[in-house]
């Protein structure tokens, strides 16, 4: 379903209690997946996105998380099939906060930013 690159490629690291992680779902499946404590992390379909998701539904640019410590946004990269937030869909290059643990929906995808568990 997924392959994740974003952490070989940027600082995982930081302050434990500030790391953030991704939770996806689709349909029973859930993976869990680290986030930098800053930047962007563009979400699709592509090998080159920081989350390749393998779905047809997800575009090979779909979505771009910006962030900064625990403060979040996302931003539609002009994908057809959209990008919800709260049942909300973005227009392309719309870019709104996203609260931690609000769900996001990118193709047939479910996606929260939640704090990751302490190892």
């Amino acid at each position: 379903m997924l392959d994740q690159d974003a952490c070989e490629e940027t600082a995982c690291g930081g302050d434990p209690r500030q790391r953030l992680q991704l939770v996806v779902t689709l349909h029973d499946r859930v993976a869990y997946y680290p986030l930098p404590s800053q930047g962007i992390t563009v979400l699709g379909r592509s090998s080159g996105a920081g989350l390749s998701i393998d779905d047809p539904f997800v575009a090979s640019r779909h979505a771009q998380l910006h962030i900064a410590g625990r403060a979040i946004e996302i931003e539609d990269l002009g994908s057809t099939a959209g990008t919800f937030v709260s049942g909300r869909r973005l227009t392309s290059g719309e870019c709104v906060p996203l609260d931690l643990g609000t769900p996001f929906r990118i193709g047939r995808i479910v996606v929260l930013v939640l704090p990751a568990l302490p190892e």
